[in-house]
């Protein structure tokens, strides 16, 4: 599938800009009492509502006016804090800035998408439908028509869909990706309609068939610190306990609440678990993760629950990808240009109404401004994360500032935390007010970010007890030296901290006890980071939390690559993989690195991805590095996790990240073919014995292996030799595609051709394109200077070799790989460890070589994407065999692909496909021969 649709502003699962997407009155404005009414009686205009009203949720209160009262003053409080958005603050507010409105979330919030693309006529029901039959037919092997999709059709799903097809949605996210604002926008929409807001379901649009579920927020590390684990024995109740200290600390109380609540989430109740991943280890996220189960089981049928967290926390089963649709389980995707552009246009117009400028061009001006400059090379890819764009957006249009925008994320968390910290700058101004002294800002940077780095240590530690947040006692003692040890006047500073929004919260705690926390996550791991990056011992801490814990720590330790100094943060690089080449580790101790040294090598790529491939690869003695890094990820590509390697879509995710900082396999040099002697070509000796095909005496164990009798187009008895040949170790890829095209000027007639990681096969492409190219790749080979005393092209110039696509006998005979008579490349068991298909649920193409060679060194051969011949298709086998056209009615395609069921990755599957025809599950490879095909 491809990985963008193209934008369509007119789609309501985009952003609405200027107008949103009505929803019916008859939908949402219903009278009396009952499971998601809502009363449309009252005054309302605009957002200021006037008078009183009393809206029910479920039943009706049966005489407890109390509780009602409770739950009013409960929604109205969500209301206002779901409203906030803490890092839109521009600046500090003096007298004359009482005036100005802070920017609200429901002002500048942008619907998100899914990665998951589907046809555009189709809703998500009727796809997950035909998903969960193909899957069926799959685990019975039952052949089906492939689904062949064109990207110019497809659209994304976006969230909100996601949400109103699954009672339990989880959402997966990179940090800053969107997730948390997501579930609060859901959230602030249901409070706001049960309050009477008559426009509190405009940008749901007709999407939301569920009318106004009761809002519940459930802040997961804030349950893991104060609630997990007490002993009771149910952990239902454990998350009650969370549940009712919530409400009470927005002043809902009351003794029949956690009775009324209990009713009100079997009538309908929207529930957002918010941050799995941020409640520790493993273990604990194990722990917490049961007892949101728990819940959920206990809760089954009208509610709806979403559950986010961030890649390294996803299920087991879920890709990276596109997460696994038919368990409810979605990946965010990445803001589109047009997206962007939209929320760039809400925040300048809330900025103009809120009065932060003194006039309106002034507004426009910066608008303009953002826009222009979120077009830039260096800004775009920052521009497709929600938090990055908020950023960019606060630095941007601060009034005081002066508009100019940092090329990285480390320089705009940078920015951001020093703007933050500025809110506090009114401290000195204020000191006479407050008994304080001025604060040295720089010493309070340096002590949050020793504390933020603390923290973190902590809530990756295995000790129940260890503490998720901030708390007062904690923050106290950091603040202490800062004022002399003179507690009256922390006293007085943490005071003016709840009062005044800046790079802390106040959030409220237990018993009364105050906790606090960065505004956002992120911002928290880069204060960390820079603890980190400033450490005598950089080296060494960062080896040691890699090995413990890579996910906990992978953002911490990538920005740390770049906060640090260059010639640091390429030593750290270094130090993760421990300075030595992969095979000298091999053969220092004696075996193969294990998951965890794979998972450090990952982390040393993304570092390098930070720091930036072009600042990495300038600088003075990096080579060395860049050299280990990169061949550390390409050495952990092929190995199976059953022979220590990752699991699959670990791999796929590598070979991704192998793409962007320079995969070593691959030779820029020429024509990005294989960096080896012999081009990626592997010899395959004649074979005047072979038989292509199933035969006869195989015909019932492969149809026990199938699970179904075999099409009779595949049966064949008669033998058919193959000569000597020489075929590629991978499919042509991304990268040698594009070498063709700009160095011969021709022109693919599908743009997703070039889309997507370069050390990724090539999809999109036609038959005709295919030759085309092989046609390029031998001139080359005959021509080209680079390779003139190449073996290969040796093959070529001096003894008339020719460079073609393989014919069907010769594709066959390499995809065995020695192992005549399986139906696999490497047996009779199907193995999803072993290539990319429907079954490994990778849910797209991946890197070459991220499975496994078969015996002759080839890899997928089967899986990933099948591909074209050079056979025009017959019923029956015959010899010679048929050379096709660009005039054939059907050529072969062998090979089976990512989406296509297990019995098609088989060495014998054949299938036939019109020459015009191009999908997102279609390549090639090619080969030399000294003849065109007989």
């Amino acid at each position: 599938m491809p990985e963008h649709a193209p934008d369509r502003p007119e789609d309501d699962n985009t952003a609405v800009g200027d107008s949103g997407t009505q929803a019916p009155q008859s939908t949402h404005s219903l009278g009396g009492y009952f499971p998601g009414a809502v009363n449309p009686a009252g005054d309302v205009v605009g957002r200021d509502k006037i008078g009183i009203q009393h809206v029910y949720c479920g039943a009706a209160p049966h005489g407890d006016n109390g509780v009602q009262v409770a739950l009013d003053h409960y929604l109205d409080r969500l209301i206002h804090t779901l409203s906030e958005l803490p890092l839109a603050v521009i600046s500090g507010r003096d007298d004359d800035d009482e005036k100005r409105e802070d920017i609200c979330l429901r002002d500048v919030y942008v619907p998100l998408d899914t990665t998951l693309q589907i046809p555009q006529y189709m809703r998500l029901s009727s796809w997950l439908a035909t998903r969960r039959r193909r899957r069926r037919r799959s685990q019975r092997n039952e052949s089906e028509p492939p689904v062949l999709y064109s990207p110019d059709n497809q659209r994304r799903v976006s969230a909100l869909e996601a949400l109103a097809e699954h009672p339990k949605l989880t959402l997966i996210g990179e940090a800053g990706g969107g997730k948390s604002s997501f579930g609060s926008r859901m959230l602030l929409a249901m409070a706001e309609a049960l309050r009477g807001e008559r426009s509190a379901f405009d940008i749901l649009g007709d999407r939301w068939p569920h009318g106004a579920l009761f809002p519940i927020r459930v802040e997961l590390r804030r349950f893991a610190d104060r609630h997990l684990c007490r002993d009771r024995g149910d952990i239902v109740d454990d998350l009650w306990d969370y549940i009712e200290s919530e409400f009470a600390g927005l002043g809902a109380q009351h003794s029949g609440l956690r009775d009324a609540l209990q009713v009100r989430v079997r009538q309908g109740a929207l529930v957002v678990f918010d941050g799995l991943d941020e409640c520790g280890n493993e273990l604990r996220r194990h722990q917490v993760q049961k007892a949101v189960d728990a819940f959920i089981t206990a809760y089954t049928g009208k509610a709806r629950f979403l559950l986010t967290m961030r890649p390294y926390a996803r299920p087991a089963d879920a890709d990276p990808a596109s997460g696994l649709p038919e368990a409810g389980i979605y990946v965010l995707a990445d803001l589109t240009p047009y997206q962007t552009v939209a929320f760039i246009r809400d925040w300048y117009r809330a900025m103009g109404r809120g009065g932060w400028y003194a006039t309106t061009q002034e507004a426009e001006r910066r608008r303009n401004g953002l826009l222009a400059a979120s077009e830039r090379v260096d800004v775009a890819s920052l521009a497709q994360k929600p938090l990055l764009l908020t950023l960019m957006a606060l630095l941007h249009s601060d009034p005081q500032g002066e508009g100019e925008l940092p090329d990285h994320r480390v320089g705009l968390y940078k920015a951001a935390v020093t703007l933050l910290l500025q809110r506090w700058r009114l401290v000195g101004e204020d000191a006479r007010r407050l008994g304080m002294p001025p604060l040295a800002l720089d010493r309070v940077r340096t002590e949050l970010e020793r504390l933020a780095f603390d923290l973190h240590v902590s809530s990756a530690a295995h000790a129940p007890d260890q503490p998720m947040d901030l708390h007062e006692p904690a923050l106290r003692t950091a603040l202490l030296p800062l004022f002399e040890y003179d507690d009256t006047q922390v006293t007085a500073m943490l005071a003016f901290v709840a009062q005044r929004t800046g790079i802390l919260l106040e959030q409220g705690g237990p018993d009364g006890l105050r906790v606090y926390g960065v505004a956002h996550r992120s911002l928290r791991e880069y204060l960390a980071a820079c603890h980190l990056a400033a450490r005598d011992d950089f080296y060494a801490v960062a080896q040691r939390l890699a090995l413990e814990a890579p996910g906990h720590w992978e953002l911490v330790l990538s920005l740390a690559a770049r906060v640090a100094s260059l010639q640091r943060g390429i030593s750290v690089v270094d130090a993760l993989v421990g300075r030595d080449a992969v095979g000298v580790f091999k053969s220092s101790h004696s075996q193969s690195p294990g998951p965890a040294q794979w998972r450090v090598a990952r982390l040393a790529g993304l570092q390098i991805k930070e720091i930036g491939r072009p600042r990495f690869e300038a600088a003075p003695l990096s080579a060395p590095v860049l050299h280990r890094v990169r061949h550390w990820l390409a050495a952990a590509l092929p190995l199976c996790h059953s022979e220590g390697g990752l699991p699959t879509m670990e791999r796929a995710s590598m070979g991704d990240l192998l793409a962007e900082v320079g995969d070593p396999r691959f030779d820029p040099a020429r024509l990005s073919l294989p960096a080896c002697a012999h081009l990626g070509f592997i010899r395959i000796p004649e074979d005047s014995n072979f038989r292509i095909g199933t035969h006869s005496e195989h015909l019932q164990r492969m149809t026990e292996i199938v699970g179904h009798d075999l099409y009779r187009d595949e049966i064949n008895d008669t033998i058919t030799p193959t000569p000597e040949f020489w075929i590629a170790r991978y499919p042509v890829t991304v990268a040698q595609l594009r070498a063709f095209v700009e160095e011969s000027g021709y022109v693919i007639a599908h743009a997703y051709a070039l889309h997507g990681p370069e050390n990724r096969p090539v999809r999109y492409v036609n038959w005709v394109e295919a030759k085309d190219y092989v046609t390029w790749l031998e001139k080359q080979l005959r021509e080209a200077p680079v390779f003139d005393t190449n073996p290969i092209a040796v093959l070529v110039r001096a003894h008339g070799w020719q460079v073609m696509l393989p014919s069907e006998r010769v594709w066959e005979k390499a995809a065995r790989g020695g192992h005549d008579g399986k139906a696999f490349p490497w047996g009779d068991t199907c193995d999803s460890d072993l290539a990319n298909t429907f079954v490994s649920k990778s849910g797209d193409g991946a890197a070459v070589g991220v499975f496994p060679a078969n015996d002759y060194g080839l890899h997928d051969m089967v899986g990933d994407v099948c591909e074209w011949t050079q056979t025009e298709y017959e019923y029956s086998y015959s010899s010679p065999e048929r050379e096709a056209t660009a005039a054939s009615e059907s050529i072969v395609v062998r090979g089976g692909a990512w989406a296509g069921p297990r019995f098609a990755s088989r060495c014998a599957d054949r299938y036939r496909r019109h020459p015009d025809l191009r999908s997102d599950d279609l390549g090639f490879r090619v080969v030399l021969c000294r003849s065109p095909i007989r």
